[in-house]
């Protein structure tokens, strides 16, 4: 999860394709380019290109010169995709959050239901659901017109869910990550399952 070389490569698949992902009436998109050793990239979603976006530009320093150009023109091809469909960028991000919202909920209700091992075993992975809300939630208060609070008030609930099962841990991905995932903000990161 800290190759930062892949993950540029797989924000610049994203971004490259995003005009038309915003114009396809689908959420999980399958892009066209291909990963390294001819493995697929994951799906494009915004909340896919934002986790990337924020690793990457917080962990600037241990790019090189030619990734921060990259870097560089991903973030200004992703402001001109964006102020390009306004509109259907704004319908990805309210569809992916409620989307995401529905898949978080049933992780906490069924996986950790009754202290099951999965829940444990499963929450690294989920972890990235909830990241990807975060960003996505902070992405339409900057972009969008629709009315974020019934969502956010959902995630609230869920979050207090979350609160009782888990208790104060260590950073639950790679390190090398930590510093893009400071834990005043990205709380739940830094977690581990109560006993």
């Amino acid at each position: 999860m800290a190759d930062l070389s892949f993950d540029l490569a797989v924000t610049q698949a994203m971004a490259g394709e995003l005009e038309t992902y915003l114009q396809r009436d689908v959420l999980y998109w399958q892009m066209d380019a291909h990963g390294p050793y001819s493995h697929r990239f994951p799906r494009l979603t915004v909340g896919g290109l934002l986790l990337r976006l924020r690793r990457l530009n917080a962990l600037r320093d241990r790019l090189t010169p030619a990734q921060n150009m990259d870097l560089d023109a991903v973030n200004r091809r992703f402001e001109t995709v964006v102020g390009t469909w306004p509109a259907a960028y704004d319908r990805k991000l309210q569809a992916e959050i409620k989307a995401r919202l529905d898949a978080w909920a049933r992780y906490l209700a069924e996986d950790c239901a009754d202290g099951r091992p999965a829940c444990a075993e499963e929450y690294p992975s989920q972890a990235e659901v909830r990241t990807m809300l975060a960003l996505l939630l902070e992405e339409a208060a900057r972009v969008s017109r629709g009315d974020l609070a019934p969502l956010q008030s959902r995630l609230a609930a869920l979050d207090g869910q979350l609160r009782r099962l888990f208790r104060p841990g260590p950073f639950i991905w790679n390190a090398a990550l930590a510093p893009a995932y400071p834990p005043d903000r990205f709380w739940w990161l830094y977690l581990a399952v109560a006993r």
